[in-house]
């Protein structure tokens, strides 16, 4: 998850925090990425299938952080690059 503060909204940051990510797991030779989003995060859902994302399976609830969150799994295909300039 990318988590950008709301004064940061907007201005690029989660993009490039996005992009980067994508690269450093290219780099390092990944073929996918999965990861979890809470199902009411309109916004956030909104980003990552912008970027490429698919949701991926059934939502589950996640307690971990003492009280119940719905989140849904999305992946995205990383593709292979040939160069892996400003790594």
């Amino acid at each position: 998850m990318i988590y950008v503060h709301p004064s940061a909204w907007g201005t690029g940051l989660a993009v490039a925090l996005h992009n980067r990510s994508l690269h450093c797991l290219r780099h390092w030779h990944y073929d996918e990425a999965i990861l979890w989003v809470a199902t009411d995060n309109a916004r956030a859902r909104r980003f990552y299938q912008r970027h490429g994302w698919c949701v991926d399976g059934d939502p589950k609830i996640d307690d971990s952080r003492g009280f119940a969150v719905s989140e849904i799994r999305y992946r995205i295909a990383i593709p292979r690059s040939t160069t892996t300039a400003g790594v």
